[in-house]
């Protein structure tokens, strides 16, 4: 409906503007709610600005209030109308806000309705426009020359108008407190309820699966002394001779350590100095250097199985393909059961296909973990982006697209766990040709994601609830 009216009553001669914006602020109240921003402080365009998240975590909705009579013929009205307009048209789909006049009164309303709200018609809205095109700067007029009609048409259409009186809104927000839920403090107090609600277990036997995979490494690893004191120097030697070679690691003392067995296969017997040992693998003895060590070789694994690593990181992702155009297309994988899964996405801007905008990226941080007596790959699955499917963004710029890919729904349990078990296939069971003629492939023997069992369960979240950081996250954009 496009008219609410609450009350007749004539309002006090003498009542401020402020004084109506704070019968607003208590009557929207009511409604679910909650004051972000007011002109008398920020100086905004907007008299007041309100998120509701019972409705939709993010969405804002601007009120301009008006402690007068106003209607369709209304000038003053009209251009700042418009105004919101024109920042309404720069914003993205997803950032548009609801936009809501509050007024005294409202004179010759059926005039009023062909401009403003649900009853509103497209010839009355092009008038409209047409009057107050004079008024505008060059760079306005053109935004709206440019827009789509339907787009401007929609945004009068969905403008919401309440007429009441200060003293109206107030009677009306207290009548409405005693009943309604949707108020702050209504809110409020059935988040209450349900937290408590969740805070006790159902009794259920259930199982518990982590993003954790158990694996046993081999039982030792082999230790050489050679004649070069750098890692990269060895590297250099071998990469002119076009020669692979296992992962390794420099130790302390010098020497290099693989869990290659050089003992069987000795890959750096020309630049060796003296023999290859032996070494037990001691949990207890120099654990952070057997971790390095064993992440040092999953890297290889990873590389091996086509995943590209962010530097100085254990993030891995997945590098697009191109046509034999050159340009960017989705990359698909296997899952287990066969099936095909978008691993990589390139987005083409809308108003130029042949132009890049960012590519997404299915990503893992994937390294050793040692964790009650035993050793895991731990996986957490990452959304990231970039630009040309290598260099991936960081700080601002991820920020701001995963502002707008933010979805609750993927950060689901069974959503990631779908995640988490394509990651742990792809990464650690999954057979890619070259492996084989790594020996120290076979020392390393990855289970299933560790399951732990438990005689209770929590409450499941309703699939369109927003999850509680969804809330912090909104809050730190701000």
């Amino acid at each position: 409906m496009t008219i609410h009216s609450i009350g007749k009553a004539r309002e006090s001669l003498n009542w401020s503007s402020e004084n109506y914006k704070d019968a607003i602020r208590e009557f929207l109240d009511t409604e679910g709610y909650s004051q972000i921003s007011d002109s008398y402080i920020e100086g905004d365009l907007a008299d007041m600005v309100f998120i509701n998240p019972s409705l939709s975590v993010g969405e804002r909705t601007l009120v301009e209030s008006k402690a007068t009579t106003i209607s369709a013929s209304d000038d003053k009205l009209g251009q700042e109308v418009v105004k919101y307009l024109l920042d309404w048209l720069k914003l993205d789909q997803n950032e548009k806000f609801k936009f809501f006049i509050f007024a005294k009164a409202i004179s010759k309303k059926n005039e009023f309705q062909k401009i403003y709200g649900s009853k509103c018609n497209r010839k009355s809205v092009e008038v409209f426009i047409s009057k107050f095109k004079d008024k505008i700067d060059q760079e306005s007029k053109d935004l709206i020359n440019n827009a789509d009609p339907k787009e401007i048409f929609n945004f009068f259409r969905k403008i919401e108008v309440w007429e009441g009186s200060g003293e109206m809104l107030k009677l009306a927000a207290a009548d409405k407190r005693k009943h309604s839920k949707l108020s702050l403090e209504g809110y409020a107090q059935s988040l209450i309820t349900e937290v408590t609600r969740r805070s006790f277990p159902i009794q259920e036997r259930t199982t518990l699966i982590s993003n954790l995979v158990e694996f046993n490494p081999p039982s030792a690893y082999y230790g050489l002394t050679v004649k070069y004191s750098d890692s990269k120097e060895i590297y250099r030697h071998y990469d002119a001779k076009k020669r692979p070679i296992p992962p390794f690691l420099v130790g302390k003392d010098g020497a290099i350590y693989t869990f290659h067995d050089l003992i069987s296969d000795n890959k750096f017997e020309e630049i060796a100095v003296g023999k290859p040992f032996e070494v037990a693998l001691d949990d207890n003895k120099n654990q952070q250097f057997i971790v390095w060590l064993m992440n040092q070789h999953l890297r290889r694994l990873f590389w091996q199985k086509g995943v590209r690593r962010a530097p100085e990181s254990s993030l891995f992702f997945f590098e697009p393909v191109r046509n034999s155009n050159g340009m960017f297309e989705k990359r698909l994988c296997k899952t287990q059961r066969g099936k095909d899964k978008e691993v990589t996405i390139p987005y083409y801007k809308k108003d130029n296909p042949e132009v890049l905008n960012f590519i997404f990226h299915h990503a893992v941080e994937a390294s050793a973990r040692r964790y009650w007596g035993k050793w895991f790959v731990e996986l957490i699955p990452r959304k990231e982006y970039s630009s040309d499917g290598v260099a991936l963004f960081d700080g601002d710029i991820k920020s701001a697209i995963d502002n707008k890919f933010r979805n609750p729904i993927f950060n689901r349990s069974s959503n990631r766990l779908s995640s988490i078990r394509f990651w742990r296939y792809y990464l650690l069971e999954s057979q890619f040709l070259g492996l084989e003629q790594e020996n120290w492939v076979q020392g390393f023997k990855f289970g299933k994601l560790w399951e732990m069992n438990f005689g209770w369960r929590p409450a499941t979240l309703p699939s369109n609830q927003a999850l509680l950081e969804e809330y912090d996250q909104e809050d730190n954009d701000e």
